[in-house]
């Protein structure tokens, strides 16, 4: 069985001591309780993970007579993230049964002598059982039952039953026992003496008396108890051999007998004799109390040692139970903080949201009323624009080159869980500048400009650094902008090619070309279709039939030196970040321990890209006078 049909089965299991208790399972069977499959533990476990065990809500509150009992439930997938696949179908309450007996060790081996029997039930006090219990001695099993007049005990092979062994302790497994094996008698000497008398010599003393004799007795004996149609054979035949013994023992010649009680001095024969054997009586009397007293102190001391280890045993397992108990709480305790640690971090989050989102209104305010202040300067600057593109022909297109170079991609691979928010790579920012030593900046504009522009120009190469290494999974490469480069279609060839076709391939992985010393050619020359599909002019790649990919971004530095001039009118459509943020680390990058806010995925930055940002482009601290 490669699953467990919960809907044609019932599961078999032992049911542990505790109010929301869990029932391991040591097999199966059908609706009609007859037919018991029996699973190993290997079994159990692959048909109900994770432990073997069926969890059991509010089981006692509804059947705490059968706490550590084996019973037959109905069960059904869980629909919970618990730990067990099936838990009880308490909507089947009625249908739980107890479905077998524990069964106990005694001292001692039974044997056919019934009074020997008696001896070992007393002794490991089975004599007034309140309910039925199944008992193990040699290779077999005995029933115990209460009132039981007939003084006969069943009994079966132990290869007769289904038994199980749970943490060393044995049980029955079945909704009734067979039929038995066999019987054993646990009639005592004096109760086989009574019956004898009252059964056999009173009844038939009418014939001793005509006899003259007890010899016929033993055949009186014989033919009663074949009468007796409703015993077993085998313990008619016990009996018999017992009573024979005692018949041999009681046996006196009748005229003897006769002659004794009719002798009118008999009397004072007892009398005399009682007399005379006084001190002999006493001192047998007295031996045989010493005996008495000797044997129930050993008695005495042999239930002493055996309660003294039975309640040893239940301290061991109420002290194992309170370890499980302490160990089950820590683990819960452990899962309840790292909870509480994952909703904090969500809060602060949150709360950083709230705070961007009401500095952005701020900001979009800000704006408006410079946009109102400035209606006769943005018709200058257009007409700008409208000059830089009769300069640049970005209308031409270039043959894609099939026989592209072949680059070597750097990956980072930090954290293997996605972000929840984007506010958390802003976080994953803050902490990777302050693990490097870099002074008060806004990670903040920082994201914000990466979400919005598809090139962002850096004031230095660690700034640029610290949004690659802050998105904890990414893949990058870095290329060097030449004097040499006069279009756009050696940057296409240099890199740009190889990155976007990388980026296709890994759609949900984020992907960084690091462009340095962009101010070693003249920006419109290389960068305005850039320039165009920021601004949604084109929305395709010149050279080919490809859009601009949504997990690809551009990061650039300038050289220090004062080279080619950089025009404004190009560089206000690159996210420019403000030239004080500039920090350099003189030593290699190293990440915060902040695995656990997760990795940047390319999802988030364009949702974020979608809420219409407000962040102040600082491109006038980058143009050339």
């Amino acid at each position: 069985m490669k699953s467990f049909d919960y809907e044609q089965y019932r599961v078999v299991g032992l049911v542990e001591n505790k109010f929301n208790g869990k029932i391991d399972v040591i097999g199966y069977c059908d609706d009609n309780y007859y037919v018991f499959n029996p699973l190993t533990s290997a079994e159990a476990l692959e048909l109900f993970p994770s432990k073997g065990k069926i969890f059991a809500w509010n089981f006692s509150l509804y059947h705490e007579n059968l706490q550590g009992k084996i019973v037959c439930i109905c069960v059904k997938p869980s629909s919970s993230n618990g730990t067990e696949n099936y838990v009880w179908n308490s909507n089947e309450v009625e249908d739980v049964i107890e479905y077998g007996k524990r069964i106990f060790t005694i001292e001692g081996i039974f044997s056919n002598d019934g009074q020997h029997n008696f001896d070992i039930l007393e002794s490991n006090n089975l004599l007034d059982v309140n309910e039925e219990i199944l008992v193990l001695c040699e290779n077999r099993v005995y029933q115990i039952i209460p009132n039981n007049s007939e003084n006969i005990i069943n009994f079966w092979e132990i290869t007769s039953l289904n038994i199980v062994t749970i943490d060393g302790i044995k049980y029955f497994v079945g909704i009734s026992l067979p039929k038995q094996d066999g019987y054993i008698d646990t009639t005592t000497d004096e109760q086989l003496i009574n019956w004898y008398l009252s059964k056999v010599v009173k009844k038939n003393w009418a014939d001793i008396i005509k006899n003259k004799s007890f010899r016929n007795l033993e055949a009186f004996l014989t033919e009663m108890l074949t009468s007796m149609q409703n015993l077993d054979e085998s313990i008619l035949q016990c009996r018999l051999n017992r009573l024979k013994a005692i018949n041999a023992k009681l046996f006196l010649p009748f005229d003897r007998l006769k002659e004794i009680a009719e002798t009118p001095w008999f009397s004072d024969v007892v009398l005399k004799s009682i007399e005379d054997q006084k001190v002999m009586l006493l001192e047998q009397m007295e031996k045989e109390n010493d005996l008495g007293l000797h044997k129930v102190k050993e008695n005495y001391e042999v239930e002493l040692l055996r309660l003294k280890k039975e309640q040893e045993k239940k301290i061991d397992l109420l002290r194992q139970n309170a370890e499980n108990i302490l160990c089950e709480l820590f683990e819960q305790e452990k899962i309840i903080k790292e909870r509480i640690e994952e909703k904090n971090l969500e809060i602060e989050l949150l709360d950083e949201t709230v705070k961007d989102k009401k500095q952005a209104i701020a900001t979009l305010e800000e704006s408006i009323d410079k946009l109102n202040n400035r209606k006769a300067s943005i018709i200058q600057d257009f007409s700008i624009i409208h000059e830089v593109l009769n300069a640049t022909d970005t209308s031409r297109t270039h043959p894609v080159n099939k026989n592209l170079k072949k680059f070597s991609l750097e990956e980072i691979n930090f954290s293997d869980k996605p972000n929840c928010r984007f506010q958390a790579y802003i976080k994953s920012l803050e902490n990777f500048m302050k693990a490097n030593g870099a002074p008060k900046i806004s990670p903040t504009i920082m994201g914000k400009m990466l979400a919005k522009y598809y090139v962002v120009l850096c004031p230095s190469l660690s700034i640029a650094q610290s949004f690659i290494f802050a998105s904890h999974k990414c893949k990058y490469l870095t290329e060097y902008v030449s004097v040499k480069w006069t279009s756009f279609e050696d940057l296409w060839e240099n890199g740009l090619a190889y990155i976007v076709s990388k980026s296709m391939e890994e759609i949900d992985t984020m992907h960084f070309l690091l462009l340095q010393n962009i101010n070693l050619s003249y920006l419109p020359n290389f960068l305005q279709p850039l320039i165009d599909l920021q601004r949604g002019i084109i929305s395709k790649f010149p050279v080919s039939d490809i859009p601009y990919p949504n997990n690809l971004r551009i990061l650039c530095t300038v050289a220090e030196e004062e080279l080619i001039k950089m025009p404004g009118s190009s560089l206000k459509y690159f996210g420019c970040i403000d030239k004080t943020f500039y920090f350099e680390s003189l030593e290699e990058m190293k990440f915060a321990d902040d695995a656990s806010l997760g990795y940047l995925t390319p999802k988030e930055l364009c949702n974020e890209r979608e809420q219409n940002i407000e962040v102040q482009n600082m491109f006038e601290q980058y143009v050339d006078e």
